[in-house]
């Protein structure tokens, strides 16, 4: 069940971006986007984690849950993370 938070968020967003079918079959993470929403950094990692598979053999999602997962990642990184965005604070020990 969608909490507070996660209605809030989706009542907040552009109709164009808002997810229909991740709220109805995956309300646990919605409720975590929401929970992370505030802090851009880890939203954006937690969008990794979800749309990228690095620990194998999971199923992965449909199609239509990816394009809305994609559209909330790519609307919270243009609106509110382009300009703060460390892209080195998760891939520092690359060097």
């Amino acid at each position: 069940m969608l909490n507070r938070e996660a209605e809030g968020l989706l009542a907040s967003l552009p109709e164009e971006v808002r997810p229909v079918q991740l709220p109805e079959q995956f309300p646990r993470i919605c409720n975590r986007i929401a929970e992370l929403w505030i802090d851009p950094e880890l939203a954006i990692s937690l969008f990794d984690d979800l749309l990228i598979d690095n620990r194998g053999g999971r199923n992965g999602f449909p199609l239509a849950i990816i394009l809305e997962i994609s559209k909330l990642k790519e609307h919270l990184m243009a609106t509110y993370a382009l300009h703060n965005l460390d892209v080195w604070k998760g891939n520092r020990n690359l060097f």
